[in-house]
């Protein structure tokens, strides 16, 4: 599960291809919350070229060609497997985006507004879901174009409203993730020997969630489950789900439901289209299903014999990777992430049998102990400002410091020898790694000896060295598992430890270097196995039903990784380790891989040119509101394949002004920094004039923007030149009392902006809890810049997240939420005041509905537009406590409360011309009942129901229903 794999312009994102297990992945489980998120999707100095096949356009940048080709023959070959499995052939070439950004094994695919695949070029990591694979390339494209063949799939009514107005509907996008990943998950493990259907690893999550007690309903797998292990679920449960219906109905019976759902006119109709192919309903035969995986998965742990006695360690479950104790054998060390933090370096102590916290990283990533008791860490950080990487850091556990030794060097899985030597992978290339060497800490950054460069495709893993630091173990991929070898470093001599289909992962020698342990699938679970160096004896050391990994020993005794229902903690054995006969490798069987994958067919290839996907891709026609009345018009916008180059435009007529207007915007990725060109006509209402008068502004803007992005941060500079002419549209009647009407004419700005979010929230979140969210906007105006005026102003807006301390183990996400908005403007506008203050208008609820989000400030317990001014102040507190978490919803209905969670607020502002009066300040107070909702699987928003009560002249009670967050 990965943190990106998002990109603009789609309706949907249907991540893939985790990079590690569910236990492994929670890099997830935290979010960017607000502000500034990056806009281009790629680096500007990567130089696109294009591969042309039959059915598929092919876009990847320098160095990436031969991957590229490798790309190109697979795609073919599952086109010629896949179309008649699905029955759907699209009728226009399928895109591949190619992109060797992220150290991550990840893919994406959208059929709109055009079928496009996003492949990065990271192979499988040996702990994790996807090694179960033949050609990790294969396995990636065939669930990828799975997605692309059944949402491609449209007929009747939405294949003649695409054929109108663009291709924005799939009805079978309207399914749940389960069915979808589902699919995906099942045609990769029927088309190779491969898949996560024939994985031990895969297959032990769902063990442990059924006999474990936490089974998921069909309505909660249907949504995002708020429980381990989450969203993994789709993937995990409605595979084998889909694999049950198969073996119950036919392949057929999938294929008829794809068909029949594409045509339907009413989405998400799923139980009436299920009963037309099969005859049963999804809620009777996944009721059947459980009880069939249930029985299995008894008779498979009755079958395993008496288990071996393990002690857990830790409770936390969810994900934990990497222990490794300290050079004094009293501290082991890991990397925990869970729902409620962001990932930390945990210590735990074998004596006291406590363990804390040392520092916050940023994601899941391997780790050694130096000899000097710091800790070496590999995480992910933004390099070049838009590549996500895995670099070298230094963590003092004493202190709580940390040092970052490399950047963009793409190191993991570190280990270091006693004399300091530092050995690594490394991605050496587009789907290529090895095993580098670094004589000392200091020289990480420089290049390293390469020990050990895979074949294509053939991912190498966790290097170790021997005690004496002559030798080195480490897993390398072949054929159809990960394997054991041990390096010589004085000869270079590599001698095969295992060589079968057993996945034999996670090596380490014993304290006398004799042995190696090791986690194995031998028998169907991953247990600790030992191999004897001389003899090469092997031997099972545990014996468990969930599983067994990373396995160590410190004082004598046996460490591993347990999994259980809850996810991974730290176990050991209780007594001695069982030594066991090891079970023969399993056996695998499943089709041949293409023949095609292996041949030496070579595709053309032509430099990337935007303009055969920048035509036009949608037009819709538009309804809509002015100060006027009501609008009708026409949309249209599009963009090319990789999100270069952007654009839309509007126009529409004015029903009460009787006039046209219009605003057409393009953006260009293609250089840093984005560049923006935009011009419109509109009617504006005008704070501080008459109250029936209206202005027609006619503007021209051009915007650069720079983005500069960390791991868990990011932020945007802005500057822009806006130029503004001014002319009345309706003017009211005038009233001798009344406010006399703006002045007319050419408004010229400058145009400053900067933005910044590092504000953070978890799955088990309600709002965003750690850090904050600012912008600070800078305009001038002067007749140097062609204006009719001269004015300046300031406004800006800072937001800090801050969770209430309280005395329980875990985080209770309570939220207290700190706001503080201002403006000042100077000079003369005209008679027009910049800024207004308000509570919620009651015409916007509809609106605000249909944009799922609450107007970004308010002054709750007063009238909309109550006040305003060449200056404003507002602040506000928000006290936010989650109630329960229901999950409430009916099987494969679209529709789920989730949670249930309360606010209680004070609001107080102030617009106003002149000086600033504290005791002049309006407040408010309240509180709200919000209700996290799904709608149709994908979307959420907060409803908000509450009472606000304005405490000062012209203060009001108020039933407030908004919609979204209000800051």
């Amino acid at each position: 599960m990965t943190v990106r794999a998002t990109r603009r312009g789609s309706s949907r994102s249907i991540p893939d291809a985790r990079a590690r297990s569910a236990g492994l992945a929670l890099a997830a489980v935290l979010v960017l919350a607000t502000g500034t998120a990056l806009a281009q999707p790629y680096d500007p100095s990567l130089h696109f070229s294009t591969l042309k096949t039959p059915h598929f356009l092919i876009h990847f940048h320098q160095g990436e060609e031969p991957l590229a080709q490798a790309v190109a023959r697979a795609a073919e070959a599952a086109n010629l497997l896949l179309v008649p499995l699905l029955g759907h052939q699209p009728s226009e070439p399928t895109h591949i985006l190619l992109v060797d950004v992220d150290d991550s094994a990840n893919g994406y695919a959208t059929p709109v507004p055009r079928n496009t695949i996003e492949l990065l070029a990271a192979p499988p990591d040996s702990r994790g879901e996807l090694n179960q694979f033949q050609d990790w390339l294969w396995q990636l494209i065939v669930h990828e174009y799975t997605h692309v063949l059944h949402l491609d799939t449209i007929r009747g009514p939405a294949r003649i409203l695409n054929a109108i107005f663009g291709k924005s509907l799939s009805p079978n996008d309207a399914w749940p993730h389960w069915f979808l990943e589902g699919l995906a998950v099942y045609d990769e493990s029927t088309l190779s020997r491969g898949g996560r259907l024939k994985s031990a690893l895969f297959d032990m999550e769902l063990r442990e969630q059924i006999l474990g007690g936490r089974a998921l309903s069909l309505s909660r797998l249907s949504n995002a489950p708020l429980e381990w292990p989450y969203d993994d679920a789709w993937y995990l449960d409605g595979s084998h789900f889909l694999d049950y219906l198969a073996q119950r109905h036919g392949m057929a019976s999938i294929r008829g439901i794809s068909q029949e759902n594409a045509g339907t006119w009413i989405p998400y109709f799923l139980n009436t289209i299920a009963l037309d192919q099969t005859g049963d309903s999804f809620r009777a035969m996944y009721r059947d299903w459980l009880q069939a995986m249930r029985t299995r998965y008894l008779a498979q742990v009755r079958a395993l014999g008496p288990l071996t006695p393990e002690r857990r360690l830790t409770f936390d479950g969810q994900g934990r990777i990497s222990p490794r104790a300290s050079p004094d054998g009293r501290t082991i060390y890991s990397i925990l992430a869970d729902a409620d933090a962001r990932p930390r370096l945990m210590a735990f102590d074998i004596a006291s049998g406590t363990e804390r916290a040392v520092v916050d990283v940023n994601d899941l990533g391997g780790l050694a102990v130096l000899p000097d008791g710091r800790v070496l860490l590999a995480q992910t950080e933004i390099a070049h400002n838009y590549e996500a990487y895995q670099d070298l850091f230094v963590v003092d556990p004493a202190r709580g410091s940390f040092e970052q030794l490399t950047h963009g060097a793409r190191l993991s899985d570190p280990d270091v020898a006693t004399d300091g030597r530092v050995v690594a992978v490394q991605r050496v290339g587009p789907g290529r790694t090895a095993i580098v060497l670094f004589p000392s800490l200091e020289q990480a950054s420089r290049p390293g000896r390469v020990l050990v460069e895979a074949s294509d495709l053939e991912p190498v893993a966790t290097p170790r060295f021997s005690p004496d630091g002559r030798q080195l173990v480490y897993a390398i991929h072949r054929g159809l598992s990960f394997d054991l070898q041990i390096l010589d470093l004085a000869t270079g001599t590599r001698t095969d430890l295992t060589h079968d289909d057993a996945q034999d992962i996670e090596p380490s020698f014993t304290a006398d270097g004799k042995q190696v342990l090791f986690s194995s699938d031998r028998g169907g679970v991953f247990d600790v196995c030992e191999i004897d160096l001389a003899t090469r004896a092997l031997t099972r050391l545990t014996n468990v039903a969930g599983g067994a990994f990373e396995p160590l020993f410190a004082g004598g005794r046996l460490y591993y990784l347990g999994y259980g229902a809850a996810g991974w903690d730290l176990a050991r054995e209780n007594g001695k380790p069982s030594r066991l006969p090891a079970p023969p490798p399993p056996t695998i069987s499943g089709p041949a891989l293409p023949a095609a994958l292996s041949a030496k067919t070579r595709y053309p290839v032509h430099r990337y040119s935007p303009l055969p996907t920048l035509w036009p891709q949608l037009w819709l026609p538009t309804i809509g509101a002015d100060p006027a009345g009501t609008t009708l018009g026409l949309l249209v916008e599009g963009a090319d394949v990789l999100d270069d180059y952007e654009y839309n435009a509007q126009a529409w007529w004015s029903l009460g002004a009787k006039e046209p207007d219009f605003a057409v915007a393009a953006l260009t990725n293609a250089i840093a920094p984005t560049v923006e060109l935009d011009a419109s006509r509109t009617l504006d209402l005008v704070p501080g004039a008459p109250k029936d008068y209206v202005e027609r502004t006619t503007t021209a803007r051009a915007l650069a923007t720079w983005y500069f992005r960390r791991f868990y941060s990011s932020s945007a500079l802005s500057v822009g030149y806006q130029l503004s002419q001014l002319s009345p549209a309706l003017v009211p009647e005038l009233k001798p009392s009344g406010p006399p009407l703006p002045e007319q004419g050419r408004l010229a700005t400058a145009l400053l902006g900067f933005s910044f979010s590092n504000a953070l929230s978890f799955i088990d979140s309600i709002s965003p809890e750690q850090g904050r969210s600012l912008s600070l906007t800078l305009r001038g105006s002067a007749p140097l810049l062609g204006s009719d005026f001269t004015t300046a102003s300031v406004d800006g807006a800072w937001t800090e997240y801050l969770r209430v301390p309280l005395p329980f183990r875990r985080p209770t996400h309570h939220v207290l939420a700190l706001h503080l908005a201002g403006g000042l403007s100077l000079g003369a506008l005209g008679g027009r005041q910049r800024f207004g203050l308000g509570g919620p208008s009651t015409v916007n609820v509809l609106s605000d509905a249909l944009a799922l989000q609450s107007p970004s400030t308010l002054l709750r317990g007063y009238p909309a537009d109550f006040m305003s001014g060449r200056a404003f102040v507002l602040a506000s507190a928000e006290y936010r406590f989650p109630l329960f978490a229901p999950e409430l919803g009916y099987s494969t209905f679209p529709l789920q409360l989730r949670r249930v969670f309360g606010a209680a607020f004070v609001d107080s502002g102030e617009a106003f011309t002149g000086p600033f009066h504290l005791d002049r300040m309006h407040t408010g107070i309240g509180a709200e009942l919000r209700l996290e909702l799904v709608l149709g699987y994908d979307l959420s928003t907060v409803l908000r129901v509450g009472y606000a009560r304005g405490l000062d002249r012209g203060g009001e009670n108020q039933l407030l229903l908004l919609f979204g967050a209000s800051y």
